[in-house]
Protein backbone atom coordinates (compact mmCIF):
# COMPACT_ATOMS: atom_id res chain seq x y z
CA UNK A 1 0.00 0.00 0.00
CA UNK A 2 1.56 3.82 -1.08
CA UNK A 3 1.27 5.60 2.37
CA UNK A 4 2.05 9.11 3.16
CA UNK A 5 2.56 10.04 7.04
CA UNK A 6 1.95 13.55 8.24
CA UNK A 7 4.03 15.41 10.19
CA UNK A 8 2.14 14.80 13.58
CA UNK A 9 2.78 11.27 12.39
CA UNK A 10 5.48 9.46 14.89
CA UNK A 11 8.61 8.51 12.76
CA UNK A 12 8.82 5.13 14.21
CA UNK A 13 5.55 4.32 12.33
CA UNK A 14 7.23 4.84 8.96
CA UNK A 15 9.92 2.28 10.29
CA UNK A 16 7.19 -0.12 11.12
CA UNK A 17 4.93 0.01 8.11
CA UNK A 18 8.00 -0.18 5.49
CA UNK A 19 9.82 -3.69 7.25
CA UNK A 20 5.78 -4.42 6.51
CA UNK A 21 6.29 -3.78 2.56
CA UNK A 22 3.83 -1.08 3.04
CA UNK A 23 6.04 2.37 0.58
CA UNK A 24 5.58 5.04 3.40
CA UNK A 25 6.84 8.71 2.66
CA UNK A 26 6.82 11.20 5.28
CA UNK A 27 5.94 14.93 5.33
CA UNK A 28 9.02 16.03 6.44
CA UNK A 29 11.34 13.81 4.63
CA UNK A 30 9.31 15.44 1.45
CA UNK A 31 9.93 18.91 2.80
CA UNK A 32 6.82 19.44 3.13
CA UNK A 33 6.53 20.10 6.98
CA UNK A 34 4.49 23.24 7.73
CA UNK A 35 2.61 23.56 4.28
CA UNK A 36 -0.85 23.41 4.39
CA UNK A 37 -2.98 20.60 4.58
CA UNK A 38 -4.02 21.51 0.62
CA UNK A 39 -0.98 21.10 -0.48
CA UNK A 40 0.24 17.80 1.63
CA UNK A 41 -3.65 16.37 0.27
CA UNK A 42 -2.89 17.24 -2.76
CA UNK A 43 1.05 15.95 -2.90
CA UNK A 44 -0.67 12.57 -1.58
CA UNK A 45 -3.56 12.24 -4.36
CA UNK A 46 -0.76 13.21 -7.09
CA UNK A 47 1.39 10.56 -6.17
CA UNK A 48 -1.77 7.51 -5.50
CA UNK A 49 -1.29 7.67 -1.54
CA UNK A 50 -3.69 7.01 1.51
CA UNK A 51 -3.03 10.06 3.53
CA UNK A 52 -2.47 9.18 7.30
CA UNK A 53 -2.69 11.95 10.14
CA UNK A 54 -3.66 13.16 13.34
CA UNK A 55 -4.79 16.68 12.14
CA UNK A 56 -8.37 16.95 13.71
CA UNK A 57 -9.12 19.86 11.87
CA UNK A 58 -7.46 18.71 8.86
CA UNK A 59 -9.09 20.47 5.89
Amino acid sequence: MKIKLDENMPARLAEVLNRLDHQVKTVPDEGLAGHNDEDIWTAAQSEGRFLITQDLDFF
